[in-house]
């Protein structure tokens, strides 16, 4: 758990494996610095929970009815930023809930040739604008999410990385 200004990050390993500290700031870094880029500095919440293939793939069968193994999943409790704005400020809003497969990420940064730690923050990056009500299933959506990708990704520490390789998003 960090508490960083007005955000607290709860984090849950429920693998088989030890995670290393750097890994869990690199989540905890992602989650803070999409939010701080999009000006939200009111007190929050959000929970991230690091799964085996097998819970992110039965989760991703129960709620999205994909049989398959994913990297992230979210858990939305606003439906977009105005409506968090539009919450009442009295206690922190609790965006909702990060499911991540660190397996999965670790396999697609090998395919796309990048660090895990790149991978785990652009996924982390990816779901808190879910969280915030970014979505890429429809077209007219695609372009948003992908343009705000670009823009927290090209302030990250990954930002010469994206550079260099020429990727900020799968």
């Amino acid at each position: 758990m960090k508490r960083n200004n007005n955000l607290q990050i709860d984090i849950d390993n429920r693998t088989d494996t030890q995670i290393h500290q750097n890994i869990l700031q690199i989540i905890q870094d992602a989650v803070a610095h999409t939010l701080n880029t999009l000006s939200l500095t009111r007190a929050m919440e959000v929970s991230v929970s690091i799964v085996q293939p097998k819970e992110i793939k039965t989760l991703n069968a129960d709620y999205r009815g994909i049989p398959e193994e994913t990297d992230v999943l979210s858990f939305p409790m606003y439906a977009s930023i105005e409506a968090l704005q539009n919450a009442p400020q009295e206690q922190p809003a609790i965006l909702g809930d990060i499911v991540l497969s660190l397996e999965r990420a670790g396999e697609q940064a090998r395919q796309y040739g990048h660090s895990l730690e790149r991978e785990l923050y652009y996924l982390t990056v990816h779901s808190v604008l879910h969280l915030l009500g970014y979505d890429h299933l429809r077209e007219e959506d695609k372009l948003p999410m992908c343009q705000m990708e670009k823009t927290i990704m090209s302030t990250s520490p990954f930002a010469n990385d994206d550079d260099k390789e020429g990727k900020n998003e799968h």
